[in-house]
């Protein structure tokens, strides 16, 4: 397994993060196209996302309710993790201010021969 574009573990992580934070549309649908295969499938524990375009409207939903609109931010939460092409993220949604996480997740990306995820499960909790 490579990571997309040369990438490390570390700059795969970090352009993980960021898509959630990313305020500019079509950057957000650029990483989101960096990030993911085209047949990539997102589980969450209420929902399935499967496409591009289903990622793209589920990360954009997610920035409009948490980031945009909430004043929340995603970032890492403890360090992440790497091997036999999965990649383990810790996150947890702060307020842009500073303060106490009001969610924290646990990413499981399992990656491609590209570096790009193929399925991924997240695990969260409200805190």
């Amino acid at each position: 397994m490579t990571f997309t574009a040369g990438s490390t573990p570390e700059q795969f992580v970090d352009r993980y993060l960021r898509v959630w934070n990313e305020p500019d549309p079509g950057t957000r649908q650029e990483l989101v196209r960096l990030l993911w295969a085209p047949d990539a499938v997102e589980y969450t524990e209420a929902q399935e996302y499967r496409s591009h375009q289903a990622l793209d409207d589920r990360v954009s939903g997610a920035y409009t309710k948490f980031v945009e609109e909430g004043g929340y931010v995603f970032r890492l939460q403890a360090d992440p993790g790497a091997h036999h092409g999965a990649v383990l993220i810790p996150v947890e949604m702060v307020p842009r201010e500073g303060g106490a996480p009001v969610w924290t997740g646990t990413i499981i990306a399992f990656l491609d021969d590209d570096g790009r995820i193929v399925r991924e499960y997240q695990f969260g909790r409200d805190t």
